[in-house]
């Protein structure tokens, strides 16, 4: 359904080398954050459209990154408002934090790259983050590459318990095509991938959902 997304930041910790967002995020180093008021601004525009139940996400960059996600979270709620982060997970996350944001019926999708991706403090962080939130989290892969394996996600399944809930992505090229990416002459091998992927899923009593991008030739 509807979604609006808000983009908290353009502050990130790591550099996926597959990244939608390269563009916005390669600067001069100089980060953006979404100021309160701005944030009050929007909302109260949002609110005026009449549609209480629509599903707030909160984006970046890496949007725990904001010096305001939690004040956000927390108005989110009191407008009564669900809220949905997408992050990367490899950003300590305080015990209140997750405590309240459990609280609060907050959804998180902890986007996961292949374990040797991460520098070791990095991956160590994702992984405390994963066991703390245990249900308020599902998982996220993109696959941006026919040359790497993805089964790694099993293990991330099979350590920590999440929701049984896989959101997929494909890599696409940014405008200036300066991130890695499946171009179309490759979806074939992709194809084969995704079948065996998908069959090991199903086993594993994995669900499955696509992200906006993937594109439906592939599944047929």
């Amino acid at each position: 359904g509807t979604m609006p997304n808000l983009m908290l930041t353009t502050a990130c910790n790591l550099q996926c080398e597959y990244c939608f967002a390269m563009e916005m995020l390669a600067g001069d180093g100089n980060c953006q954050y979404m100021e309160l008021p701005l944030f009050r601004a929007i909302m109260d525009w949002v609110d005026r459209g009449g549609m209480p139940e629509l599903t707030i996400q909160l984006m970046g960059g890496e949007p725990t990154l904001s010096p305001h996600f939690f004040a956000i979270v927390e108005e989110l709620q009191h407008r009564g408002r669900k809220v949905i982060v997408f992050s990367n997970g490899t950003v300590p996350l305080a015990d209140a934090i997750i405590k309240q944001t459990n609280a609060y019926g907050v959804e998180w999708v902890i986007n996961i790259n292949q374990p040797d991706l991460y520098p070791p403090r990095l991956r160590d962080n994702l992984h405390n983050n994963l066991a703390a939130l245990g249900q308020a989290a599902s998982l996220n892969v993109n696959f941006f590459s026919v040359a790497h394996s993805y089964d790694f996600v099993f293990d991330y399944f099979a350590r920590f318990a999440g929701k049984r809930l896989l959101k997929i992505g494909i890599a696409h090229p940014v405008a200036t095509k300066r991130n890695t990416y499946i171009a179309p002459a490759l979806w074939p091998q992709l194809r084969v991938i995704l079948d065996d992927f998908f069959a090991k899923a199903q086993a594993a009593n994995i669900h499955l959902a696509t992200e906006c991008g993937v594109p439906a030739c592939l599944f047929k």
